[in-house]
């Protein structure tokens, strides 16, 4: 549970540094938690809602 709030707040970190970006989406952080958390992910999102984000804030968060 520690280590998910870690990651909750490294990612929200990432995004605090984003220009036009607020917040993410809840399905987005759900993914990022279970990406940076080490779980293998299969994420079946919509177009234009954020993929690409979501594998670029990815690597952001699990370089901090």
């Amino acid at each position: 549970m520690a280590a998910e709030k870690d990651a909750s707040k490294a990612i929200r970190s990432v995004v605090a540094t984003l220009p036009n970006i607020q917040q993410l989406k809840p399905e987005q952080e759900q993914v990022l938690l279970s990406f940076v958390g080490g779980h293998d992910v299969v994420a079946l999102l919509p177009t234009g809602f954020g993929n690409s984000l979501i594998f670029q804030l990815r690597q952001l968060a699990l370089l901090q």
